[in-house]
């Protein structure tokens, strides 16, 4: 028998069908969040799969199918990017073609971490050293580390200029899935998503221990399942709420899609935009104002000037203003390296700070090797070294640990940082001053992904939740909004209103 028709067999016990239906059952809470308490019984099918397993190997097979599901689901905001605007030489159907094997791959990379668990959970039950309690306990950590290795092995794959192994994307964590329920959100200020992917997995663990010890598990599984949608019923718990700290941030949301800055036509018309809605918002006297990531203001309307002069010619143009400028923007350095740069003008205290964007993500701010070469042999290589130049960023030399720890300014989280489980934790770790964190965004590369909009919600409530601080973001093709740590979000009030800006107004 070939190893391929092992394979073949090895799959289909106890069927294809039943790894496919725990893998939905994983992955319906990403695409309903609502449905959160399903992701539960999808973890107790994951054990139940690699329980049934007649090998090792088959073990693997299984979990990594259900997990590849689940991925498949949670990653399923790809496909919003569709059409490339940046990609106009590239058909429509390669397009698509290279879109859905991006999602697909990435899913399985991300799945990679399922072998981990087959591996860990089925020498568990097989072997005498360790008692079976001790396997129930440890399992919810080993779930954990399983979703981390995936992590890693994700950025072993994706691996590109500026980028290094690390386990950050934390996308499809069953962490996020939980969170959906009030008094389980509350268990996010003891370790984030982490902590919420181990309650997850324990969940799964009880289900399971019941279920296989049950002689009735029909009676068990309605009975339990009635629990678990009474308990979702009745989820009251809230935490207090926030205390309000004087504060008055106002955030300017755009509306310019990635082809505006493909030209330098695009780009002086985005400034003369940006110049007006700055201009409107430094009228409404707040202390703080926020613009999307990459406006650029600094090499576009004060022509890159120094920090320094910068803020002297924004005081200058805006005398009766004191606010806190941020924007961040593309800065080469004379090393030829690109970097993703904040620049904070402090018209209250006359400072200047600048951060560097630190964790990148595939794709939107480096060219993967792999897929770079995948695309280049078909043939596109023109397309390719313009997309590669235009997102060619990495880790820049200034970080937030340099501060001065006395310094009360907000901390920067760039866009999709927010994936980082611990991203806002370490910059309140690094200086406990933090009042709040900043959090510039831009969705241009996306059509309304409302899969991809709440996972990011989640990830932000939890990661407030974890640092105690508030975090107010500012959107590019995206609506800022302010997150508290007790867990709920405002979209704050409208101030104004252009074709392609909007000023809101957050007060806390």
């Amino acid at each position: 028998m070939s190893i391929r028709t092992q394979l073949a067999d090895e799959w289909r016990q106890p069927g294809v069908e039943s790894v496919v239906l725990v893998g939905l059952l994983l992955g319906i809470p990403f695409l309903f969040p609502a449905f959160w308490y399903v992701g539960v019984w999808g973890i107790a099918g994951v054990f139940f799969l690699i329980q049934k397993a007649a090998t090792r190997r088959q073990a693997i097979l299984f979990a990594m199918g259900a997990w590849g599901i689940k991925y498949l689901a949670a990653l399923s905001f790809f496909l919003s990017t569709y059409p490339l605007e940046l990609f106009t030489t590239v058909p429509p159907l390669l397009q698509g073609t290279l879109i859905g094997v991006y999602w697909i791959t990435s899913a399985l990379w991300l799945a990679g971490g399922g072998i981990v668990l087959a591996v860990c959970l089925s020498w568990g039950l097989h072997t005498r050293i360790v008692p079976r309690f001790i396997v129930y306990v440890t399992l919810p950590f080993v779930w954990l580390g399983a979703e981390i290795m995936g992590a890693y092995i994700f950025s072993l794959l994706t691996l590109g200029p500026g980028s290094s192994l690390q386990p950050y994307f934390s996308f499809g964590m069953m962490g996020y899935t939980v969170a959906e329920h009030g008094a389980l959100f509350l268990l996010a200020s003891l370790y984030g998503v982490w902590g919420l992917t181990v309650v997850a997995a324990a969940l799964g663990v009880g289900l399971w221990v019941v279920l296989q010890s049950s002689r009735h598990q029909g009676w068990v599984l309605v009975s339990l399942m009635l629990l678990m949608l009474f308990v979702q019923a009745v989820d009251g718990v809230r935490p207090q709420s926030w205390p309000l700290q004087g504060v008055d941030v106002i955030t300017i949301n755009t509306s310019f899609p990635p082809a505006v800055t493909a030209s330098a036509s695009g780009t002086e018309a985005k400034s003369a935009v940006l110049a007006h809605a700055l201009t409107e918002a430094v009228r409404l006297n707040p202390d703080v104002i926020l613009f999307p990531e990459e406006s650029r203001l600094m090499t576009t309307i004060y022509d890159g000037l120094t920090p320094l002069a910068a803020l002297s010619q924004f005081m200058f143009t805006h005398q009766a203003s004191q606010a806190v400028l941020i924007d961040t923007g593309r800065t080469e350095l004379d090393s030829g390296a690109t970097v993703l740069r904040a620049t904070i003008l402090d018209g209250q205290n006359n400072q200047t700070y600048q951060f560097d964007k630190q964790y990148l993500v595939p794709q939107g701010e480096y060219v993967p090797y792999l897929y770079g070469g995948v695309i280049r042999l078909f043939g596109y290589s023109s397309a390719m070294d313009t997309v590669a130049r235009d997102s060619a960023y990495t880790p820049g030399p200034y970080v937030f640990d340099q501060v001065d720890k006395a310094a009360d300014i907000p901390a920067v989280l760039f866009c999709f940082e927010s994936v980082r489980p611990d991203a806002v934790r370490s910059m309140v770790d690094a200086n406990p001053n933090i009042p709040f964190v900043v959090h510039p965004i831009s969705h241009s590369w996306f059509h309304s992904s409302q899969v991809l909009s709440h996972q990011l919600d989640t990830m932000l409530r939890i990661q407030t939740r974890w640092s105690g601080v508030p975090i107010i973001s500012a959107g590019n093709m995206s609506d800022g909004k302010l997150y508290l740590p007790n867990g709920q979000i405002e979209l704050g009030a409208v101030l104004s209103e252009h074709e392609l800006w909007q000023l809101r107004i957050y007060q806390f």
